[in-house]
């Protein structure tokens, strides 16, 4: 299949349409196998299964993509995203297919992908809303019902500021799925269009496309990762809903912090729910009030009570002074 499809690239050098259709198969093609011919346990190693190709290479890969995410399968989600990140509907869909991940899904290998192929390519403000709001739900669900407060943490440093900016030049470059074409002089050349990695055709209508895209990318990078841009797009109005949605991760994320921080260095484990309903002063009287003996009050006070209370900034001799006159009266 691949020889044929090369032979007919050769064929169709003067057709740009015709070009474009085969390049695009060519492409496809080498996502197949990067897949494992389509991912099911039927294919032996060295079978083709013409069928199969022919549906895939008909297929709308941002559908293929969410198939995978829905099962949890982020390598080969992973490689039609890098592979085909000039489809555009993949692109504008990404962030919503996203959602799709499965609970059970490897979240340390979901962060990682996200981090380093599919966020530095964000260029749209209601990308970086629908991430920050998934973002923010899936940790929940991972403290609440899977006690996974690393996984949680993991997914919300996505959104720790400053975290694009060093992550945003740090990926992968876009695979070039053309081989040279070699022609009879011996020379080898790419074709000069169609390829994400390299220089488009210079038009006004590519330009100003790329302008809106550029501007577009530096707002979404700026708000996320703390850089300091003023953009002068009209059409770049500020959301009210990503800045609400990127300060609700870093609120929960300072939350799970806590909450770690108490059980690894204070012994007191609570789940998310708990400590919500409960204030600062509240956790540190807790450490006073979980004492058996009050010989042990000297320790619970300087090892836990006033520890704490320095770390989130509370007066704790007035907190000290109110609980021994509430004690008293009780």
């Amino acid at each position: 299949t691949r020889r044929l499809l090369l032979h007919a690239r050769t064929l169709a050098e003067s057709d740009a349409p015709s070009m474009a259709k085969v390049v695009d198969s060519i492409q496809r093609l080498g996502t197949w196998c990067t897949i494992g011919y389509g991912g099911t346990s039927r294919h032996s190693e060295g079978e083709f299964d013409v069928h199969a190709w022919q549906v895939f290479r008909a297929a709308d890969l941002a559908s293929c993509m969410r198939s995978y995410i829905a099962r949890g399968d982020v390598e080969r989600a992973g490689a039609i995203w890098r592979r085909h990140q000039g489809d555009r509907r993949l692109c504008s869909d990404v962030s919503s297919a996203i959602q799709g991940f499965p609970v059970d899904a490897d979240t340390m290998s979901v962060a990682a992908w996200l981090e380093r192929e599919v966020l530095p390519l964000f260029n749209t403000r209601q990308q970086w809303c629908d991430i920050a709001v998934w973002i923010e739900q899936r940790a929940r669900v991972l403290e609440a019902k899977q006690a996974k407060l690393q996984d949680a943490l993991r997914l919300l440093e996505l959104l720790e500021p400053g975290r694009s900016k060093a992550t945003a030049g740090s990926g992968e470059s876009r695979v070039h799925v053309f081989e040279a074409t070699t022609h009879a002089g011996g020379a080898s050349v790419l074709p000069g269009y169609l390829l994400a990695s390299q220089p488009l055709a210079v038009t006004p209508q590519r330009f100003i496309e790329g302008s809106l895209q550029s501007a577009a990318w530096v707002a979404g990078l700026a708000q996320f990762s703390g850089i300091p841009v003023f953009s002068t797009a009209a059409g770049l109005e500020r959301s009210s809903s990503s800045d609400t949605g990127t300060q609700s991760c870093l609120f929960l994320r300072k939350q799970l912090l806590d909450l770690v921080h108490l059980r690894d260095k204070h012994g007191i484990a609570l789940a998310l729910d708990e400590y919500e309903q409960m204030s600062y002063s509240m956790i540190a009287i807790e450490f006073l009030d979980r004492v058996a003996a009050p010989e042990l009050l000297d320790k619970a006070y300087f090892a836990h009570f006033v520890p704490y209370a320095q770390r989130h900034q509370l007066d704790y001799a007035q907190i000290l002074h109110k609980y021994c006159i509430d004690m008293m009266d009780s």
